[in-house]
């Protein structure tokens, strides 16, 4: 696919999380990631963003005579048949029984995938997430992760995956819809063309009062015939069950830093963080800090 939006974002970027949540990532010998399914999260909207703002392009399209009544219509109906699935092409590497030898990689066809998703920030220390994870009942906590090291995910096989902010800003939005709409239109499958943009784009765009989030969204994509690879778990969030998955950290250089958030004794928390760390032999050897934000909680 043409990317018609900014590239896989390389820097830094951060996940909060409370203690729960840090014990579930950093599990004994190994790191694990929760990803939960993109269409049971907490913003009712999700994935449904993009569409108000296609309707907007198509119709501005249309009167500027750039596609025809047919074409908008066509378009505009696209928002009825979206699904929580994805066409994807997955790649599968098998590795060379000739020493020396690079791996060889065997394309497949397009697969029908259910998407996951974990959402990280881009600013490190950043109070807002620290408001939002963290209480005077629970204590929050920041990873750091190497973004192109977190890429590497599972050994023997790839999964399409995206990291890419997200997008708030509606005029941008409907530039890029703009763009998707005009690059596609002259094929004989615009539709297809188009409906695969969307797609691809439509978790990657939300509502602007989410702006403060400063989001930067992982995608997965899991074919839905692969029983084999993961075990699809559930968990219970404000009385709603949550499909998630579990996906282990191949590349232990993805993990770069702990920050403790401002809730609690953190001489005493940055000591047990270390602890627990050491008890179950995890094989990150990261720093450690604690928050610059002067707020006692």
């Amino acid at each position: 696919m043409i990317n018609f939006h900014t590239p896989q974002i390389k820097e830094d970027i951060y996940h909060y999380t409370s203690e729960n949540g840090i014990m579930g990532i950093l599990q004994k010998d190994e790191v694990l990631l929760w990803l939960t399914k993109a269409d049971s999260l907490n913003d009712r909207t999700e994935g449904k963003d993009i569409f108000e703002h296609l309707l907007i392009v198509c119709k501005d399209l249309l009167n500027n005579k750039q596609i025809t009544q047919e074409q908008y219509s066509k378009i505009a109906e696209l928002k009825n048949k979206s699904t929580t699935t994805f066409p994807v092409i997955c790649i599968e590497s098998i590795k060379s029984t000739i020493e020396h030898k690079p791996t060889k990689l065997l394309e497949k066809a397009y697969y029908e995938c259910d998407i996951y998703t974990m959402s990280f920030c881009k600013e490190k220390d950043y109070l807002p997430m620290w408001n939002y994870y963290g209480s005077s009942e629970k204590q929050g906590y920041c990873l750091h992760f190497n973004s192109e090291n977190l890429k590497d995910f599972i050994e023997g096989k790839v999964y399409w995956t995206e990291i890419k902010e997200i997008i708030y800003n509606d005029d941008e939005k409907q530039k890029l819809l703009k763009k998707i709409i005009l690059e596609s239109i002259n094929h004989d499958d615009y539709l297809k063309k188009i409906s695969l943009y969307i797609d691809e784009y439509k978790y990657f765009m939300k509502n602007k009062c989410f702006e403060y989030e400063k989001e930067v969204r992982l995608l997965f994509a899991v074919p839905k015939n692969d029983n084999d690879t993961f075990d699809i778990k559930f968990r219970v969030n404000h009385g709603t069950i949550i499909p998630y998955i579990e996906v282990p950290i191949t590349n232990i250089l993805a993990i770069t830093g702990i920050t403790i958030g401002p809730f609690a004794d953190m001489e005493l928390m940055k000591r047990n963080l270390e602890f627990y760390t050491d008890s179950i032999k995890s094989a990150i050897t990261t720093k450690i800090e604690e928050t610059k934000i002067p707020i006692r909680f």
